[in-house]
This record gives structure tokens, C-alpha cells and sequence, in this order.
């Protein structure tokens, strides 16, 4: 309910004074009011405050999905303030909007209640797109808040219309008869990808070896890091294949493009076209992968047959076959990557990134907060934090705090924070960043890239966190049966390890800073 506070008087001029204020300043009481307005509890669809409408609509499009493409989760705004206590924020099927069935063509992760818990101001509806027989055309599901007695729906803001493509992939197997891997790449088709993880078991050891050779020669060229390898089939015939690696300065792609002439069977020979800047600077430093490989045979596009590579839990993989020796091939997930860019690196194939991180119905854990003075640290840790804790005090009286380890959204690479207090009791973190992959059996190996100022600062310090440690050594991820806690063990030395409480913390101490 909206709260307005009212001037009230009192003694024998009131009625004087009321009349006074009435004649004379009537025209302040709206702005007095504004100015005391308490608003209400309202969630918000996040995308439809910022992206237009669709024609004669009342909600905007979010963009399309494919039919047995998983799950996808859509920000939810709380404005107005945040809730004292968990919630369940109501939300409702469109019928009158949907030619999409539930249960037949999507299905809600929550059941119409997202649970919003208490101190936040941000949360997401979770939706699974099923698998359903293909057919040509769209399908549209639009989804409405309702809120509860406390929060109620903003009316602007309350709808999103998903739209979902009823074609999607089709895979050979019992259901469906199966279309050809490469008559649904590229195109008008969902999927245009497939990557190369150089983790993922099975790589043919012949390629493993090209990779290996490959990323060594990039290695030496200024530091760089190869992290994976994509073809992208953007039309019938033109094939983008795209390295993925970590220059000084961040995230990079070396796109060459390729005329892919196929048959009908999907067998033809990469002919090279152009490459873009980082293309040109690396061709020779890729040779292995690109004029020894791609360029010198025909391939075969096709399915990955289960008896050489396990299907994954979650979506497909496909590869390219020597058409010669169809025991030599790259393989990987399959995807869909609209704009090659630093915000389109491939999620790594490693089903213990879900295991460890993945929550239902709700974006993934990105980072694990640690503590190190709780006791279920292991020795070596607490002796290396220690340690640390007073070399960095003789550095200006800085005073280290607790330690977070947060991983980028898509999973290629890590910051390790920790978190200060300057001699004057301010709050700083250092950061340090590195590239990081978390293989099939959840080890991760960290690469170092760059450090902060701050990190910078406290460096000399923290070398038995730093440089001893995290620099040099790999570390098991693991999750306990029912805990809520991460933790790292270090491969070389299990009795030395450390763990956490996962999160999504953000990276920047004023808007996290631990207790």
C-alpha cells in the first residue's frame, strides 16, 4: 500500500493557519507528496525494460531458442527496495499469447513460483526447451509475472515472448530418423558449430599431437594461450575456423575463412580464402591444425558414432572425418555462435562444470568464497595464508582478509581475489587473472595472464599463495554429497587443499567485500 506522510497543526491557529496554506500554497501539496512517496515491491522482466516492444505487442521477443536446445534462464528485476524474507514470485502462462504446450515443447523449471531469497534484488525464471518432433515453423510461449501480496508485477515490464524454432537438429537414433550432420549446419539452421576441445576423452591421438604442436608454437609467439578451436559454417559453402586464445591483453579470436564445397553427402576439401589480422599474425604457428591438416585432405562431416565417442549428457557432438583415414577426425560439441567475439567463447565440454556449479533452475555458480581461517582448512593451506598474512603486513601494514575465486561466465578462464585492508582500514582487492580449463574429471590447471596494481602491490607477500601455489600447481575440484562447499585439492599433495562456499559474487571489493 502507497504511504503518504500530511503536515498536520495543532493549537488555536490551526484552523487559521489551514486556511492560510490552502489559499496561498496549495500548489506545493503535489510536490510535498512526490517527495514522500513510498513505492512498492514490483518485479520486472529485466529485457523488457530496455528492448522494444514486438509489433502489437505487449512484451518484447526474447531471441529464438531450438526445440531440445536445454535450458535458459531470464532476469527477473526486484525494484523498489529488496524482501526481508524468502519469496515466491508468482508468474503465469500467456494462453490466450502461447501456441507453445507445456510439458510437449518447454517446461517450467520452477512450476510458476521462482523463489527469490531474501536481501536481493535479482533473480531468474528457469525454462527447458523439450525435445519434441521436428516440424517447420515457430512455436511462441509468452510468460507474465504475477507476483504475490507483497511484491507485486510492474504492468510495463511483466511479459516476454519466447520464440522457439520447431525444427531445430535432428539426430540419427530411434525417435527420428536422422538428417545429415551437415544439411543442418549453417544456414537457416539453429546450429552452425562445432568445437574442438582438446580436454574432451577420445581425441584421436594423431590430432592431439597437431593440437599440442599447435599451441606450443603459439605459446612461444609473445605468451599466447591456444584454448580451443571452432568451425563455424556460416553459409552452404564458406566455413569460419575460429582459434580461441588469450592475448596480453585479454580474449582473442583468429578467424580464417574457408570455401567448404561438399556433396550431398557432406564429403568436400577446405580451400583457403582470408583470415582476419590475428589470423594472418598466427597461420604459421597453426600449421599443424590449418595447411597440414584442414587444407591437405577431404573430410567427412558427420555424427559422432557412440561406440568412439559416449554421447554427452547434454547435447551433441559431431566432427569432421578424414574422408581417407576416418580414424583421424576433430570432434566436439555442437552450437550455435551468432557474432564471433569475446563474449562467444565456447563453454568448455566438461560435464563437471554442471556437476560442481550447476544449480536447478537458476544460473550457474561462478565463484567459491573462501575463508582461510576456518578450520576445516587443510595445514599446508593455513601455513601458506599465514605466512602470506605477515609479509603482506610489512607492506604498508596492508592486512589480508579472505581470498575468492571466481570463474568467467563461460568457464575458459579465472580470477583469484584477495581481498585487504589498507593501513587506513580501507577495503581493496587484489586480483589476480589466469587462463583456466576444468577438464572431464574436474582438475583445473591455471595459466597466469596479468595481475592488478593492487595484486601488483601485495605480490612479494603473497608468493606462497601465488606464486607456489596457484601458479604452479593443479587442483581437483570436488563437491561432498549434500554440502553447500567447493573444494580444491592440490593433485601433487592431497593432504594440501582449501574450500569454499559457492556464489556469484561480483569481482569489485565496493560491491562485495566479505564480513
Amino acid at each position: 500500500m502507497k504511504t503518504i506522510y500530511q503536515p498536520y497543526l495543532t493549537g488555536s491557529m490551526m484552523t487559521f493557519c489551514l486556511a492560510a496554506a490552502l489559499l496561498l500554497f496549495s500548489g506545493c501539496f503535489k510536490k510535498y507528496e512526490e517527495d514522500f512517496f513510498f513505492r512498492d515491491l514490483q518485479v520486472e522482466f529485466d529485457a523488457a525494460t530496455w528492448q522494444n516492444k514486438a509489433p502489437g505487442k505487449t512484451y518484447p521477443l526474447m531471441p529464438v531458442v531450438n526445440r531440445a536446445s536445454g535450458t535458459y534462464h531470464y532476469k527477473v528485476n526486484l525494484v523498489g527496495g529488496q524482501v526481508a524474507t524468502a519469496q515466491n514470485i508468482g508468474y503465469r502462462i500467456v494462453p490466450e499469447e502461447t501456441t507453445a504446450q507445456e510439458g510437449v515443447h518447454f517446461r517450467l523449471l520452477q512450476g510458476g513460483a521462482m523463489p527469490m531469497q531474501a536481501a536481493v534484488s535479482i533473480d531468474s525464471i528457469g525454462v527447458e526447451i523439450l525435445d519434441f518432433p521436428p516440424a517447420s515453423g515457430e512455436l511462441m510461449l509468452v510468460l507474465e509475472l504475477t507476483g504475490n501480496e507483497s511484491v507485486k508485477a510492474s504492468e510495463n515490464y511483466k511479459r516476454i515472448g519466447i520464440p522457439i524454432n520447431r525444427r531445430g537438429i535432428v539426430v540419427p537414433g530411434e525417435l527420428y530418423p536422422g538428417l545429415p550432420l551437415y544439411e543442418q549446419l549453417g544456414g537457416d539452421n539453429y546450429y552452425n558449430t562445432i568445437t574442438l576441445d582438446p580436454l574432451y576423452p577420445g581425441l584421436p591421438p594423431d590430432l592431439l599431437t597437431r593440437w599440442n604442436s599447435a599451441a606450443q608454437q603459439v605459446l612461444d609467439y609473445g605468451g599466447r594461450i591456444l584454448q580451443s578451436f571452432s568451425l563455424r559454417f556460416t553459409t552452404d559453402q564458406t566455413v569460419e575456423a575460429i582459434a580461441w586464445y588469450y592475448s596480453g591483453s585479454g580474449k582473442a579470436q583468429a578467424i580464417w575463412t574457408y570455401k567448404f564445397e561438399a556433396d550431398a553427402s557432406g564429403k568436400g576439401r577446405f580451400v583457403f580464402v582470408s583470415g582476419n589480422t590475428n589470423a594472418n599474425n598466427l597461420r604459421s604457428r597453426m600449421q599443424p591444425l590449418l595447411e597440414d591438416y584442414l587444407e591437405q585432405y577431404e573430410f567427412n562431416v558427420d555424427w559422432i558414432d557412440p561406440a568412439i565417442i559416449p554421447a554427452p549428457a547434454k547435447g551433441y557432438i559431431g566432427g569432421i572425418f578424414r574422408a581417407d583415414e576416418p580414424a583421424s577426425f576433430i570432434f566436439g560439441p555442437i552450437s550455435s555462435i551468432e557474432t564471433v567475439s569475446a563474449d562467444a567463447w565456447p563453454l568448455p565440454s566438461s560435464p563437471a562444470i554442471e556437476q560442481l556449479f550447476g544449480r536447478q533452475g537458476a544460473p550457474r555458480y561462478t565463484s567459491i568464497l573462501i575463508d582461510p581461517a576456518e578450520a576445516g582448512q587443510s595445514e599446508d593451506f593455513k601455513t601458506r595464508w599465514e605466512t602470506s598474512k605477515t609479509a603482506v603486513l610489512q607492506i604498508g601494514g596492508r592486512r589480508i582478509h579472505k581470498m575468492l575465486v571466481s570463474f568467467d561466465a563461460d568457464f575458459n578462464g579465472v580470477k583469484v581475489l584477495i581481498y585487504y585492508f589498507t593501513s587506513t582500514n580501507g577495503k581493496v582487492l587484489a586480483r589476480y587473472d589466469y587462463q583456466a580449463r576444468i577438464d572431464h574429471n574436474g582438475i583445473v590447471k591455471l595459466a597466469f595472464l596479468t595481475q592488478t596494481a593492487n595484486g601488483n602491490a601485495i605480490r612479494p607477500g603473497v608468493g606462497p599463495l601465488i606464486d607456489e601455489y596457484f601458479n604452479t600447481q593443479a587442483f581437483s575440484i570436488t563437491k561432498a554429497a549434500g554440502a553447500e562447499t567447493l573444494t580444491l585439492t592440490q593433485v601433487s599433495n592431497n593432504a594440501s587443499f582449501f574450500s569454499g562456499t559457492p556464489g556469484n559474487h561480483p569481482i569489485s571489493a565496493a560491491e562485495f567485500f566479505p564480513e
